[in-house]
């Protein structure tokens, strides 16, 4: 029993065993709550990735700058050296005019300049100069900023599925090692309480002997048992039972032969064949006895 406890105790102290089902209850529990943790984050992790993608749809289909001002203006100086060379070129038509005639190719080329310039004039009322500023648009700013939350939340959640994955690994090992723990820690305590048990009756025992010898040397008892009793194998009286067995196989035996003996020794006629045998003449009649009684008297 002493050899049974000190192997109990070194191996409660070596494997750091003090209550394997409440260590497995508490190691569940813990196992439990880390798989919940890692499911949720999973869920996380799909709702950031999908957020991810819509920010980065929308960044590519919002500018970088956009127009905060414009302006539109005539371009006067343009227009002032277009009317001065106008009025050049008139002038110098009406001096051509004076010497030559319209179809004087000359002419033609310096009308063809004039309208030329005409429509150069009208076309520069027409389109004033336009000018726009731009800036950095606010929104693509903002979805920048998105993006790169996204991308951190999204390296932070999985940074924290592979450590909670790697914990419920770790306790899946360790419910592993508390359940051999467990069954040699069990196999230890069964020793212990059977050392225990025949410690017990060995007690009881030299406790019975103490007593004995006792009772021996104090001449209190003087009846010794020689021959302890025992239970027999066949019944008090197996007698009855053979002759019960013989008187049924002797009465199966003899009851044909007494049968046979009496109806041999029979002197009587019962049947025709049989009269007609003994007397040798033909029967005629026969008659049931019942009958041949009621007509004799």
């Amino acid at each position: 029993m002493q050899s049974a406890e000190a192997q109990l105790t070194t191996f409660d102290r070596e494997k750091g065993v003090a209550d394997p089902q409440l260590e497995k209850q508490i190691a569940l529990q813990k196992l439990s709550e880390f798989e919940a943790t890692y499911n949720s984050t999973q869920v996380a992790i799909k709702e950031a990735e999908k957020r991810s993608r819509v920010v980065e749809e929308q960044l590519t289909s919002t500018p970088a700058q956009t127009v905060s001002q414009v302006r539109s203006s005539a371009n006067q100086p343009l227009l002032q050296q277009l009317r001065t060379t106008l009025l050049d070129l008139e002038l110098k038509r009406t001096a051509l005019l004076e010497k030559f005639q319209p179809d004087y190719r000359p002419v033609q080329e310096v009308q063809k300049q004039i309208d030329q310039t005409i429509e150069t004039i009208h076309q520069a009322e027409n389109s004033p100069a336009r000018e726009e500023t731009t800036d950095r648009n606010p929104s693509y700013e903002w979805l920048q900023s998105e993006r790169t939350k996204s991308n951190a939340e999204l390296a932070s959640l999985h940074a924290r599925a592979d450590e909670t994955l790697g914990v419920i690994r770790q306790y899946r090992k360790q419910l592993g090692t508390i359940d051999l723990n467990g069954a040699a820690q069990e196999n230890l305590l069964r020793e212990v309480k059977e050392a225990e048990g025949n410690d017990l009756l060995y007690k009881q025992k030299r406790e019975e002997a103490r007593i004995g010898d006792a009772l021996d040397r104090q001449r209190i008892v003087n009846v010794a048992i020689a021959e302890a009793a025992t239970v027999p194998a066949l019944p008090a009286r197996p007698h009855l039972a053979l002759t019960l067995l013989f008187g049924i196989l002797l009465s199966c035996l003899v009851s044909p032969g007494v049968a046979y003996a009496v109806d041999y020794l029979d002197p009587s006629l019962r049947t025709p064949d049989e009269l007609r045998e003994a007397l040798q003449i033909p029967v005629l009649a026969a008659l049931r006895k019942e009958n041949a009684k009621r007509h004799v008297s």
